[in-house]
């Protein structure tokens, strides 16, 4: 009897261990959000698509050999005066790339004179393998230091909404940066783990603590956005979902609160919905503060 049990308990902490490093791997392996990606979505692929021209270059981080993101500029027109030019930078999401980006130009169209979108590493186009955003917002800064002049803004979503926080806290990127705009941010990479386990139904109690030890094996940390909006001194807006469950609204309206900076609640749109459920209301937040009768 003690040897099935020994047998019994054996199994299971295997099947968990199993479990555990699934997860693990799952997260570091992003889906590749590519051009394939796109056109099975009916969505557009490039710029191009959009009647938009580009140019495409390769940014290599010096923080990793071989390192290689892709990067799409638009340059929209020619402003008057360095302090004129605004350059508008996109970050994607886990598992999107710079081509999910392209939804989300539209309230820059007509205010942005030049545009970046750039795919994070392991993910679309670029080569390397995701850190989940624990180094990210040092490539981003290299990013941010080849725009020639002008002011930066910087938009992400989700994951990339973090890497663009933590970046922007850093004393060599602040003085750049004219405001951030924040898509479905969370404050360290437990919380998305977490809320794609429980929206799929899968178990989730005592596996985070196990899978952020897993990852931090592999050398990642769960590094805190929230801290690092503490040391933001530039405008910030956080746009979040009410029915986001990835992203925990708790951690949205924290984060805003953290920096001082606006919290606008899109009713009844989930992780990745706010430039298609609620153009309007994505339109208004981004240009400006939205009337209070908008948010939901």
């Amino acid at each position: 009897m003690l040897g099935l049990v020994t047998l019994f308990a054996i199994a299971t902490a295997l099947a968990a261990a199993i479990y555990v490093i699934g997860i693990a791997i799952e997260a570091l392996r992003p889906p590749r959000a590519t051009a394939a990606w796109a056109m099975a979505r009916g969505r557009p692929s490039c710029p191009a698509d959009l009647g938009l021209e580009s140019t495409e270059w390769i940014l290599e981080p010096s923080r990793r050999r071989g390192l290689r993101l892709p990067v799409w500029e638009i340059e929209l027109s020619k402003p008057t005066s360095p302090d004129d030019a605004r350059t508008v930078i996109f970050i994607h999401g886990w598992g999107r790339s710079r081509i999910d980006s392209l939804g989300r130009i539209g309230p820059f169209l007509d205010t942005a004179s030049r545009m970046l979108f750039v795919d994070l590493a392991g993910h679309g186009d670029a080569n390397g393998q995701t850190s989940l955003g624990d180094g990210d917002e040092r490539d981003l800064a290299e990013l941010v230091a080849k725009v020639p002049d002008g002011r930066v803004v910087l938009v992400g979503h989700s994951l990339g909404a973090t890497v663009a926080i933590r970046a922007a806290a850093m004393p060599e990127v602040a003085p750049r940066i004219e405001r951030i705009i924040a898509i479905a941010p969370y404050d360290t990479v437990r919380s998305p783990i977490r809320g794609r386990l429980v929206a799929r139904e899968l178990p989730v109690r005592g596996v985070i603590p196990c899978v952020v030890a897993a990852l931090r094996v592999a050398g990642i940390r769960p590094v805190s956005t929230l801290a690092a909006a503490r040391e933001l001194r530039v405008p910030l807006t956080v746009l979040h979902g009410d029915k986001d469950r990835v992203s925990p609204l708790s951690e949205g309206e924290a984060i805003a609160a953290a920096a001082k900076g606006e919290w606008v609640i899109f009713d009844d749109v989930e992780h990745a919905e706010h430039e298609t459920r609620r153009p309007e209301l994505f339109v208004a937040a981004v240009r400006g503060k939205p009337r209070i009768e908008d948010q939901g």
